[in-house]
């Protein structure tokens, strides 16, 4: 029993609650319940949990920890709520709805969608920020979330011990997608990890005593390697390289790992770190072979920051002049300097890679424990999920006044059967800049993220750029990679974080038939010389080969043809062949002997 209470203006009523509240109105003969909080709960209504919560007046937050009557009004004070009854626990009210009080262990952002975080908190689970406010998601102890970074609809949110929920719709449904018989006590860890490929989105990975990959977001597992120098205790942290999948970094306790191939092999990497729990890591976006751990410890021994740059080989010790404040959680941005963030007991600090001292980074942000952080790249922003005051928002170091990319799009966001091939995929964005942009623009490639291929964009209406021209319609089974850029009047350049999504099969479409015109590419195959037919006529036409790999091979102009002779001396192999005209945008693919 957590909480007693009797009504001073009526002893025969007395309410008794530990998880639910429980009254008796004739001095403790009978008992009936009073509040649920489980909002599936059939006394809430038969609404989704969110609508429940806000129409039910039978709803009492779990772990109840005192009680008081006052006046004849009976009040429970719980884990998340303080509530109070007129009625001798009939009916109950929240009195402090809205306060921005929560106990926030972890948060997910979305990269595409500025508006839109999942986070999850002690004992009230599991809510989705949008546009339009909150959505409670899901309950118990809420922990490690993602959103797929190219469809904000897409999410994975978790409770304790790596139980995993996954939805579709931003919360409206959801689906249990946790490893069979790898989640719960003594499986893994109370806040384990849950990570996805950057350079593939739907590739999740779930970190329990072993490493479990999915390809299809959560819908299938398969286990991968466990680190044996833990002993087959839980992995408590895991990060992924942004550039090099393959290339992860986990850690126990004081034990640290990197893996080279994906997952399942590891080497010790722990070498002249100190003998203490790590609560975080950080690598570097732009360069994997930096890392950051961080310590939580309270010694003054002024070891709390270590950083490597060649992948653990050696470690230095950066804490300077942070003395004893423990540190909690640890990012890195992706600008030149790759300044440093840190979670703190209280606040949060911050230092360029190569600096020397930490500067407190705390800008109207209360004094409190900084659990986790996150950075949104387009809106150049970061995220903290504080223990006891609700979650907060500041602009990144120096880039006060830099446009912010709030949200991208394309025509179909990626899903399992989205983009399909011979579907034009334009891009657009919304920018928020006090002045007049200069340029605004999305670099892609396929098949690997060097970018460098142009398209610009246009505003369109209010704040929204649009693509001039799609994204190239490269077959099925095609990675496409693209960024957004938006330069402002004094040069100061914003780019999003880098997209990728994987072609669909679309077997009742052609390119010809959705370019409009009939493009023929003939012989095929050849030995590096053949002609494109265009159909009509075009005053000017671009062509690009690339490798399958995605890399720019040769590029070529035409002025006023319809027909382009080429003779490109290409190395034997398979090559795609970008033709661009006036709104023409014409993957072919050739074969040279």
């Amino acid at each position: 029993m957590a909480a007693f209470l009797v009504n001073d203006q009526d002893t025969s009523v007395m309410i008794v609650g530990s998880i639910d509240p429980f009254v008796t109105t004739d001095g403790g003969q009978s008992f009936a319940q009073s509040a649920s909080w489980y909002l599936g709960d059939a006394m809430h209504g038969s609404g989704s949990l969110s609508e429940n919560f806000f129409q039910t007046n039978a709803y009492v937050h779990a772990d109840i920890r005192v009680g008081k009557s006052f006046n004849g009004v009976m009040y429970l004070g719980t884990d998340g709520y303080l509530c109070k009854s007129q009625d001798n626990g009939a009916t109950w009210t929240i009195l402090n709805n809205g306060t921005p009080i929560r106990e926030n262990y972890t948060l997910g952002i979305s990269q595409s969608n500025h508006f839109t975080t999942m986070i999850g908190s002690q004992d009230n689970g599991t809510s989705i920020l949008g546009e339009d406010g909150w959505v409670e998601y899901f309950g118990a102890d809420g922990m490690e979330a993602i959103v797929h970074p190219l469809n904000p609809d897409w999410m994975i949110g978790s409770y304790q011990y790596g139980g995993r929920i996954r939805t579709f719709d931003r919360g409206l449904s959801q689906t249990g997608v946790d490893p069979a018989g790898e989640s719960g006590a003594g499986e893994a860890d109370w806040i384990a990890p849950l990570a996805y490929d950057p350079n593939d989105p739907f590739v999740v990975y779930h970190f329990s005593d072993e490493v479990w990959r999915s390809e299809d977001f959560g819908g299938t597992w398969e286990q991968l390697g466990a680190p044996s120098t833990f002993g087959g205790g839980e992995i408590q942290h895991a990060e992924i390289a942004e550039n090099n999948s393959n290339s992860m970094v986990l850690t126990r306790q004081s034990k640290i790992v990197r893996s080279v191939d994906g997952g399942q092999t590891f080497s010790n990497i722990a070498v002249g770190l100190p003998v203490a729990d790590i609560t975080d890591i950080a690598i570097d976006p732009n360069n994997d072979s930096v890392i950051i751990v961080v310590y939580n410890k309270y010694q003054d021994d002024g070891k709390k920051v270590y950083i490597t740059y060649n992948a653990g080989q050696n470690w230095t010790n950066i804490t300077y002049n942070l003395n004893n404040m423990p540190i909690r959680s640890v990012v890195i941005d992706h600008s030149d300097e790759s300044n440093i963030y840190l979670g703190a007991e209280i606040g949060v600090f911050t230092m360029p890679e190569g600096g020397n001292s930490w500067a407190a980074y705390n800008s109207e942000l209360a004094n409190t424990t900084v659990r986790e952080l996150e950075i949104n790249y387009g809106s150049n922003t970061i995220r903290a999920a504080t223990w006891g005051r609700g979650m907060w928002e500041y602009t990144l170091k120096d880039r006060l006044d830099f446009p912010a990319i709030l949200t991208t799009e394309i025509t179909n966001p990626p899903t399992f059967i989205q983009p399909q091939e011979a579907i034009d995929q334009y891009v657009s964005s919304m920018i928020s800049y006090e002045g007049n942009l200069s340029s605004v623009y999305t670099e892609w490639s396929i098949n690997a993220p060097t970018f460098g291929n142009v398209i610009n964009m246009t505003n369109t209406v209010d704040s929204t750029w649009v693509s001039d021209s799609p994204l190239p319609g490269f077959p099925e089974g095609t990675k496409m990679f693209f960024k957004v850029f938006a330069v402002g009047e004094m040069g100061e350049t914003t780019e999003t974080y880098r997209f990728t999504y994987t072609v669909r099969n679309n077997p009742s479409i052609s390119l010809s038939e959705l370019a409009g015109e009939e493009i023929v590419l003939y012989p095929n195959p050849n030995s590096g010389e053949f002609s494109i037919l265009l159909g009509a006529q075009k005053s000017a036409v671009q062509l690009t080969v690339l490798s399958v790999g995605g890399e720019k091979i040769r590029e070529a102009k035409y002025v006023n043809t319809d027909t382009l002779d080429c003779d490109l001396k290409l190395a034997s192999g398979t090559y795609f062949v970008l033709v661009q005209s006036d709104g023409l945008n014409v993957v072919k693919q050739i074969v040279v002997e």
